[in-house]
C-alpha cells in the first residue's frame, strides 16, 4: 500500500504489512474476465504491475508460481521497497522487481502489462495521484488486459466515518492539551474515543459491528485507515463514472457476490425489476441494500465491451473450465418440482 508523494515517511515509520490479497491475484482476475465473456489471458508468461506493493507480498507468490512472467512492483516508500527486494534476491527470484518511485512519473514507455493491481491505494491519495492511477489503467494495460483497483465506498464507510472522527478528535485534543502522542500511538489512544462510545452510547447494531471489527485490527491498519491525510470513500457508480472518463469499464467485483444477483431472493428479484438490465446500477443497489464499504473492481478497456456480457448473472456455458468451490446445499424434491413447473 502506498501514498502519495508528500507521505513517504508514513510508510518508512510504520510500514505496512505486505501479504497476498487473494481478489487481487491475477488468476482470479481472468478467471473472472471469463466468467462474464473476455477471452482468458494465458498466465504462463504474463505481465503484471502493482501500483503500491510494499514489500512485494500479494505479487511475489505469482512470480514463484509463473517462473515466466514478468513482474513489476511500485511503491513510494523505500524502506518497504529495499526490504521486498533483500527478500526476492534472497529467494533467488529474477523475474520480479520492485521500484521505488513515484507512481505520477509511470507513463507509456513504463510498458505494457496484461494485469495491473492497485489494492489499498486509491482511497488515500488525492485526486491528482487517483486520476493518474486510471491513467496508467488506460495507457499501460495491454489491450486484452485486465485490471484491479480497490477502494472504500459509501454507504459502508458512513458509520466508519463516525468512528475516525471521533478517534482524530480525541487524539487531536489531547496534543492541544499538551499530550506527547508519537504516530505510533494515535491508534491506541485514538481507541480510547471507541471504548467510551462502546461503554455510554446508545449504539445501534451496525455501530457495535464496526467498533468490534475495529478493535480486532492491527495497530499498523488502524493508523493507515484513519490517520492517513487521505481517504475518501466514494460511492461505486462515482467510481464507474470516473473509470467511462478514461475509456475504461467495470466487468465485476472481484468478490461476485457484490455484483451478482441470486434469482431466489426477493430482493434481488425487486432490484433486477428496478434497474432494467443497468449493471452499474444493479450493484450500486446491492451496496445500498448490503452496506457495502469496500470494493474491488475489475476492469478492461471500453473497446472490450462488445465481448463482455454483463447482465449481473453468471452463464453456464462459460463455466467451462473455471474451477468452482463453495458452500452448497441441496434442494428438496418440492423445490426442484416447484421451479421446473411452469416453463414457457
Amino acid at each position: 500500500m502506498a501514498i502519495t508523494h508528500q507521505a513517504p515517511n508514513e510508510y518508512d515509520r510504520i510500514p505496512y504489512r505486505s501479504k497476498g490479497f487473494y481478489r487481487s491475484s491475477p488468476v482470479r482476475m481472468a478467471t473472472v474476465g471469463t466468467l462474464f465473456g473476455l477471452e482468458s489471458i494465458q498466465m504462463k508468461k504474463a505481465r503484471i504491475l502493482e501500483l503500491g506493493c510494499s514489500y512485494g507480498g500479494n505479487i511475489i507468490p505469482f512470480a514463484v508460481n509463473f517462473p515466466q512472467s514478468k513482474v513489476v512492483g511500485v511503491d513510494l516508500s523505500k524502506v518497504q521497497v529495499d526490504e521486498g527486494n533483500r527478500i526476492i534476491a534472497e529467494m533467488g527470484l529474477k523475474n520480479i522487481e520492485l521500484k521505488a518511485m513515484n507512481m505520477l512519473d509511470i507513463d507509456e514507455k513504463f510498458g505494457e502489462f496484461d494485469f495491473i493491481i492497485c489494492h489499498g491505494v486509491f482511497s488515500w491519495v488525492p485526486d491528482i495521484v487517483k486520476e493518474h492511477i486510471l491513467k496508467i489503467v488506460k495507457t499501460n494495460l495491454a489491450s486484452n488486459g485486465l485490471a484491479y483497483v480497490s477502494y472504500n465506498t459509501y454507504p459502508g464507510w458512513k458509520l466508519n466515518d463516525i468512528l475516525k472522527d471521533g478517534m482524530r478528535f480525541r487524539v487531536q485534543s489531547l496534543l492541544k492539551n499538551g499530550e506527547t502522542i508519537s504516530h505510533e500511538d494515535y491508534t491506541r489512544f485514538g481507541l480510547g474515543m471507541v471504548e467510551f462510545l462502546e461503554q455510554y452510547a446508545d449504539l445501534d447494531k451496525g455501530l457495535k459491528e464496526k467498533i468490534q471489527n475495529l478493535k480486532n485490527k492491527d495497530p499498523y491498519y488502524l493508523y493507515h485507515e484513519y490517520y492517513e491525510e487521505f481517504n475518501d470513500p466514494i460511492y461505486f457508480y462515482q467510481f464507474a463514472e470516473k473509470l467511462k472518463e478514461k475509456d475504461l469499464v467495470h466487468i465485476s467485483d472481484s468478490n461476485l457476490l457484490r455484483s451478482v444477483l441470486i434469482n431466489f431472493q426477493e430482493s434481488h428479484q425487486a432490484i433486477q425489476r428496478e434497474c432494467k438490465g443497468d449493471h452499474i446500477a444493479v450493484e450500486q443497489y446491492l451496496d445500498f441494500l448490503n452496506e457495502v464499504q469496500f470494493r474491488s473492481s475489475i476492469i478492461t478497456h471500453e473497446k472490450n465491451r462488445s465481448q463482455l456480457i454483463l447482465q449481473n448473472a453468471l452463464r453456464k456455458d462459460l463455466m467451462n473450465g473455471v474451477y468452482v468451490r463453495g458452500l452448497f446445499s441441496l434442494k428438496s424434491d418440492s423445490e426442484e418440482n416447484a421451479n421446473d413447473s411452469g416453463g414457457g
